[in-house]
């Protein structure tokens, strides 16, 4: 978060034009007394019921906010004003002309990826977790998040562009804090509505020549190995999945991060030890297939932790004794 003590003029004009220039039309809320002297039309208050077939969540943004509210680029450019107005009122004009241009990208109809790792410099300590996010709001998005919940999803990558921005920065706790936690809060809407980050038919062994990465917008389809219960050595199957993937993963440039999971049906430190032993099994088969790590810049076991199911504890859950990686591509 760059901040500065002296505006330039024409920088402050152009961004405060800019920012004038996108507000979303004000709505007039009546007043106690508009409303005993029965201005107020009969359908005051009364929202019309929904057109059949109309998705629930795109109706919903449109009884908030209008017609910009009704997708997911409306949403994304309405929350990235917001941002932008945020770091003008701190005096961050590069970040606030930053916000803005990705605001009026999105308004056009441009898609906007959420930002890339490399693209700020960012604390050590803290990279493994944006790594993380990132991963899980693409993950999303390969879901179609930004269709069914266009609203949440658009919130999810605005908060995680203000954790990126303000984490480089490294001076405000608490607004790295506020904007994880946006980040976090809108994520668990995001998996919980879509029953969990694996789909079901992830389940199903794929031909080999659905397993490559297909790398089209901003990452590649990621990869899910599934174990079987209290196995730490991939079935032949399994194997299969991950050579074609590699095959293709060679030939795209971009990082690879990799996470091991375990279903929550032991103690946590069993669960550990366990995802330790998948993950190294796997690093160890992509290495045989010419995938060095080099190019992992994350590989990290979380046991029962952050599953990508939801459980409660003690509950044997299939899709939760997975390794998956990721092949981020921009």
């Amino acid at each position: 978060m760059e901040v500065r003590t002296s505006r330039l003029p024409l920088v402050a004009v152009g961004v405060a034009a800019l920012i004038a220039g996108c507000q979303s039309a004000a709505y007039n809320v009546p007043g106690i007394e508009e409303k005993e002297r029965g201005v107020l039309p009969a359908t005051q208050g009364v929202a019309a019921p929904p057109p059949s077939g109309a998705i629930v969540e795109r109706y919903a943004d449109h009884l908030f906010d209008g017609p910009a509210g009704q997708d997911f680029l409306g949403a994304l450019s309405m929350g990235y004003r917001e941002l932008a107005r945020e770091r003008d009122s701190a005096s961050d004009f590069a970040d606030a002309a930053k916000f803005l241009q990705r605001a009026g990208a999105a308004a056009r109809g441009e898609r906007i990826w959420p930002e890339e790792i490399a693209a700020r410099v960012l604390p050590k300590y803290a990279l493994q977790d944006l790594i993380y996010a990132r991963t899980r709001l693409m993950r999303a998005f390969d879901q179609g998040a930004d269709q069914r919940y266009p609203r949440i999803a658009a919130r999810a990558q605005v908060a995680f562009d203000c954790w990126m921005e303000s984490q480089e920065a490294n001076r405000y706790p608490e607004y790295v804090h506020r904007c994880r936690m946006a980040f976090e809060e809108a994520m668990s809407q995001l998996e919980a509505g879509s029953g969990g980050a694996v789909s079901a038919a992830a389940l199903n062994p794929l031909p080999h020549s659905a397993s490559a990465p297909s790398c089209a917008g901003n990452g590649c389809v990621p990869l899910s190995l599934y174990f079987e219960l209290d196995k730490d050595q991939l079935s032949a199957t399994e194997r299969e999945k991950l050579r074609a993937w590699a095959l293709a993963a060679k030939a795209q440039p971009g990082m690879i991060v990799i996470a091991a999971h375990t279903d929550r049906s032991a103690s946590t430190r069993y669960n550990d030890a366990l995802a330790e032993r998948r993950l190294r099994h796997v690093l160890g088969l992509l290495a045989a297939e010419g995938i060095g790590r080099d190019r992992i810049v994350e590989a990290r076991a979380y046991g029962e932790r952050r599953v990508p199911v939801p459980t409660p504890d003690g509950v044997v859950e299939a899709r939760n004794r997975v390794v998956e990686v990721w092949l981020l591509s921009r």
